[in-house]
């Protein structure tokens, strides 16, 4: 029987443990954290369909509350786009705290072990094989795959040998930094659209939103680089003025944190180790949501592991995984990448001049835009005539959306070192 360990009770080890452990499996989940601790404190949407997807019931309906649609709003806040509304009520949120507690139960109940209190110091390595997990205590726990659910700042991906051939580490450029906080209410009035996203608010380089809910109004503050207090202030200060009826009591959350906003690593598997999660940065780089990615990624993981059966879960036996991850999930987010690099190098005043000339619209903003022809490049770019200075950027942006299309193409699914090389490097400049 094959030793798995999952390092962190991350959504998308979790999922993974669930499939193997249902499979007969000997699995082991190390957590540092105490079981309380876990999961942040707030709450977050979920796809009801990607539960389908997994070995992981869905949830009560009572465990889940109503989504409200996105309605985009421009710097200048002259300009608003309004995703869409869902007919088919298959988007709610769920509490996260709730949410990461129902996961360990399940693993439980499939028969894994969950290790609380014992932190991991990385990877414990033979050559460029992943052997298992060194923690803090100086013991060493050996394992046939070590499955990375560590988050963003892991320990074991930072402590991988550059011979594994994966990206230690996230640069700046791949964090959002944000403040999140529910704040309660004096009195019970909610405002149309009670979803708003603000891009560049207070024309700060960031994304906000508030959202009005029962008994509360949910504000994110957030910052592609540094957020400072005097940030948080400047934008809680502003959205009293929307909406007078917020108070200073913070009923839930109130703390910063950051997410990587990204698309996938071009590589999270190696010899006995595969990442998921925030470990390989599986989320929407537009939203940095990240739950429904993991629990499918963790259930494509656990399926290529069961497809190896006796064989080493080497690079090879393991590139199923990635195949499966880009071709089912991580192709899709090239797009979003794509648009969210082009808004971070425009100014609040440049993006506002795009939203209010049509060059951006809910499309582009939900990352639902598609690829593009040279005639839908020239139409987009024509409203810039008046500003020719922000057409190289527009082109850039829709000439690499016009290439994502070749670069899925380039994906290998058998595992081909020098295929895999070509395609790391195209994939790379999106």
């Amino acid at each position: 029987m094959k030793k798995i360990i999952v390092a962190g009770a991350g959504h998308g080890g979790l999922s993974a443990a669930i499939t193997l452990s249902k499979a007969g499996y000997s699995v082991t989940v190390i957590e540092k954290q105490k079981r309380q601790e876990l999961g942040h404190d707030w709450c977050d949407s979920v796809y009801l369909p990607a539960f389908d997807m997994t070995d992981i019931d869905t949830p009560e309906d009572s465990a889940f509350t109503k989504f409200q649609p996105v309605c985009y709003i421009s710097p200048s806040k002259a300009v608003r786009f309004a995703a869409p509304p869902r007919t088919d009520n298959k988007v709610r949120n769920i509490d996260r705290k709730y949410f990461i507690n129902y996961l360990i139960t399940a693993a439980e109940e499939a028969g894994a072990e969950i290790i609380f209190e014992t932190e991991i110091a990385g990877a414990f390595t033979q050559g460029n094989s992943v052997k298992g997990v060194r923690l803090k205590n100086r013991e060493t726990v050996i394992a046939d795959l070590v499955i990375d659910a560590a988050g963003m700042d892991s320990p074991v991906r930072r402590s991988l040998p550059k011979g594994c051939k994966i990206q230690n580490d996230f640069t700046e450029d791949d964090l959002f930094n944000v403040y999140r906080a529910f704040f309660a209410k004096t009195e019970e009035k909610f405002t149309d659209p009670p979803y708003v996203l603000g891009l560049c608010h207070c024309w700060r380089k960031g994304m906000d939103w508030a959202i009005t809910e029962e008994g509360y109004v949910d504000i994110l503050i957030g910052n592609f680089g540094v957020l400072t207090q005097q940030d948080i202030d400047e934008a809680l200060a502003d959205y009293r003025k929307d909406y007078p009826y917020m108070s200073d009591e913070v009923l839930r959350g109130g703390c910063v944190s950051k997410i990587p906003v990204r698309k996938a690593l071009p590589r999270f598997v190696c010899n006995g180790y595969a990442a998921v999660g925030d470990s390989a940065a599986m989320v929407e780089p537009l939203s940095g949501s990240g739950i429904c990615l993991s629990i499918k990624a963790g259930k494509i993981l656990g399926d290529a592991v069961i497809a190896a059966g006796d064989a080493a879960l080497d690079t090879k036996a393991l590139w199923k995984y990635e195949y499966e991850y880009f071709k089912k999930l991580g192709n899709s987010q090239m797009n979003p990448e794509i648009i969210k690099n082009m808004l971070k190098t425009l100014t609040a005043q440049d993006l506002d001049y795009f939203m209010q000339s049509g060059v951006i619209g809910v499309k582009e903003l939900s990352g639902k835009a598609g690829g593009y022809s040279f005639a839908d490049i020239m139409k987009k770019a024509k409203p810039l005539l008046k500003k020719p200075g922000l057409i190289p950027p527009l082109l850039k942006m829709l000439t690499k959306m016009s290439s994502v299309k070749k670069i899925k193409a380039l994906l290998p699914e058998e595992y081909n070192e020098e295929k895999i090389f070509r395609w790391m490097t195209e994939y790379n400049k999106v």
